[in-house]
């Protein structure tokens, strides 16, 4: 099979890079795109976006997406337009573009998740249980000096599926800071009882690991919108 990887000279990119060549290498072939012309023109193996073409004799194609808010919208017209399945890492997407991305799905297999952590999937599925549902909660989120977005998109979608399992507000607290990979509290408060939930990522490589787990998932499935928590 063939993986697309968008984004390829950031951190995640890199990271993602190194993972296929160290666990993969022999099973998947890997084109490294970027938006960024000065990488690709001093990395021989980055293709840039508006130079990339297909092989179109290659039906076993998948792309994941590690760009950003702003370069996710040409990959989205990539894909739909040569019929390749896309896997959405990009967070901080504005809601006009999300829907763009969810329109996408009618014509092409989509899986978007905030977090492509096993962890952070089972904690998803721990707070839509409707035992907490009369539990106040409140979330903290740290992540690296140089990400942009915050809330965090993982913060973003605790909150989403707390708010829609109590119907109360969750505040959220973001911290940019050093090199954290990824750091997620997360405090319920009950009657006469608290439940504390701490997520820390020790490496980029669980995303990495999830992402390339969910594109040959997502090879096998018809056009539709999918998460990460509908894999096998």
């Amino acid at each position: 099979m063939t993986i697309i990887l968008f984004g390829a000279s950031g951190r995640m990119g890199q990271t993602t890079v190194c993972y296929i060549e160290k666990n993969f290498k022999d099973d998947i072939r890997l084109i490294q795109v970027t938006f960024n012309k000065k990488k690709s023109e001093t990395n021989k193996d980055l293709i840039l976006f508006n130079k990339l073409t297909l092989n179109r004799k290659d039906k076993q194609i998948v792309a994941i997406d590690f760009s950003n808010e702003k370069s996710c919208l040409e990959v989205i017209d990539f894909c739909k337009s040569n019929k390749v399945p896309l896997v959405s890492a990009v967070t901080g997407i504005k809601e006009s573009d999300f829907l763009k991305l969810r329109q996408a799905s009618s014509t092409v297999p989509v899986l978007w998740s905030s977090n492509f952590s096993q962890g952070v999937s089972a904690i998803k599925k721990l707070l839509a249980n409707k035992k907490l549902s009369n539990f106040k909660f409140s979330i903290t989120e740290a992540h690296h000096k140089h990400k942009k977005d915050k809330p965090s998109g993982t913060a973003k979608s605790f909150k989403e599926i707390i708010q829609k399992n109590t119907k109360s507000s969750v505040p959220v607290l973001s911290i940019r800071h050093g090199e954290i990979f990824g750091s997620h509290h997360i405090v319920a408060t009950g009657d006469n009882e608290i439940i504390k939930i701490d997520h820390l990522s020790q490496s980029r490589e669980i995303f990495s690991e999830g992402a390339v787990r969910a594109a040959i998932w997502l090879l096998k499935k018809k056009p539709n919108f999918y998460n990460f928590e509908d894999l096998d």
